[in-house]
């Protein structure tokens, strides 16, 4: 398997997709600690799949 040796996101898109995706795990927390609408389940699974976007897009490097 042959992997992208250069940056699929420039800086000024992974900001956007940062911001998008702290929104979207606020709406998660929310749903899940405020409303009580999820189970714990489904909020494992959507905080896992978030945290492996991250590090695939290296969105946590973002301001080292």
């Amino acid at each position: 398997m042959t992997f992208l040796k250069t940056a699929i996101l420039n800086k000024m898109q992974k900001e956007v997709l940062r911001q998008c995706i702290f929104k979207y795990v606020s709406d998660v927390q929310r749903k899940y600690y405020k409303t009580k609408s999820l189970t714990q389940q489904e909020y494992d699974e959507s905080m896992g799949t978030i945290s492996e976007i991250v590090e695939v897009l290296h969105l946590n490097d973002q301001y080292v």
